[in-house]
């Protein structure tokens, strides 16, 4: 039996990294091993503090196998390269380009830059590299890793089939059209771009229509009032920021809605097109980063940002019955590719060396 410690940057409820580390936890144990999780104490929210030690208390033994999942600049990645006495492996969630962030938030965009530096310092180190996507892992190659192993996330779809939020639903399942995504509201997801797209649509095929915006806004102000000074601008009407949402309002928002819209541009995987298309909501998608990875071949891509184009496809997976059924069947066929995979089975192949 061995110790298998995982190192996050931070740890929270709500979000993709913790989510699967809690996963992949529960996997360990089951298989044998006793399994921590711990980041840095100040990066822990607070209400799971008492759940697990912090990097700075843990006393990391020979033997242990300490797995970092790479996914920002700090501490946590240069106490993983200096664990020598312990067996280590890498899973690689991407690190945001910091442009997106210059002059939006510039102590966000020195911890990006300190991530990508962090990930050259990390080549060769670790026993076993793996990350969550092809894209991902292309990125690990051309810096110079060896080998890298691609294991997608484990995520819990099934959680998205249980009660939601009653409130939620009595507040917006109503009689308008709801389009919808699942993000924080930061530059590199495009929000501003969602918002064209939907004027567009609002004002040329549908007014009686709904965004909903769902993901925290804190980390950027400036941009989150520039968000909100375009939808005065334009004129755009419906348009609703939820911030951050419990797990039940966020199933409600899922469940009413009739078009998932993505324009990101940077995604390493992108949970959110996995989930609408679990619920059976068509997905529209900019094609960029790992977005055709994940979509893999199903729902719609579109390279480029036309907004006209996009408004009349939006009117199109909507209105007309016929299209909308055949985009979900491509989805379902999508979503059967990915629950067959062993995903258990190809984490242990590549845990396979340390452990």
């Amino acid at each position: 039996m061995k110790r298998i410690i995982q190192l996050l940057a931070g740890y929270t409820n709500g979000d993709a990294i913790s989510n699967h580390a809690r996963a992949l936890q529960k996997l360990f144990r089951s298989w044998g091993h006793e399994s921590l999780i711990t980041a840095p104490r100040q990066h822990v929210h607070h209400k799971l503090r008492g759940t697990m030690p912090g990097m700075e208390e843990l006393d990391f033994r020979e033997g242990d196998v300490v797995i970092l999942h790479l996914s920002i600049g700090g501490k946590v990645n240069e106490v993983f390269a200096s664990l020598t006495q312990c067996k280590r492996a890498i899973i690689y969630h991407n690190i945001t380009p910091p442009e997106y962030f210059r002059g939006l938030n510039n102590e966000i965009c020195s911890v990006l830059e300190l991530g990508l530096e962090h990930v050259k310092m990390l080549a060769g180190v670790a026993d076993v590299n793996m990350a969550v996507s092809q894209f991902n892992a292309g990125e690990l190659v051309k810096i110079g890793y060896d080998k890298v192993d691609v294991v997608p996330l484990v995520i819990q779809l099934r959680e998205m089939d249980r009660a939601p939020s009653q409130t939620t639903l009595k507040d917006f399942d109503d009689d308008l059209t709801n389009i919808l995504f699942v993000g924080r509201v930061a530059p590199n997801k495009c929000i501003d771009d969602l918002i064209c797209a939907f004027y567009y649509y609002q004002k040329y095929h549908n007014p009686n229509s709904r965004l909903h915006l769902i993901g925290a806004s804190t980390a950027t102000p400036f941009y989150y009032q520039g968000l909100l000074q375009q939808v005065m601008t334009l004129g755009a009407e419906n348009v609703h920021f939820s911030g951050f949402t419990s797990d039940k309002a966020l199933r409600a928002y899922y469940q009413m809605s009739d078009l998932f819209l993505c324009m990101s541009e940077h995604e390493g995987v992108c949970i959110p097109l996995l989930e609408a298309m679990h619920v059976n909501m068509p997905v529209l998608a900019y094609a960029a980063a790992a977005i055709p990875e994940t979509m893999d071949g199903a729902g719609v891509l579109t390279h480029e940002k036309h907004w006209p184009s996009i408004a009349a496809m939006m009117d199109e997976m909507i209105r007309n019955q016929g299209f909308r059924d055949h985009v979900i069947e491509g989805q379902n066929k999508r979503m059967a590719r990915y629950e067959d995979q062993n995903l258990e089975a190809k984490l242990k192949q590549s845990l396979a060396p340390i452990l």
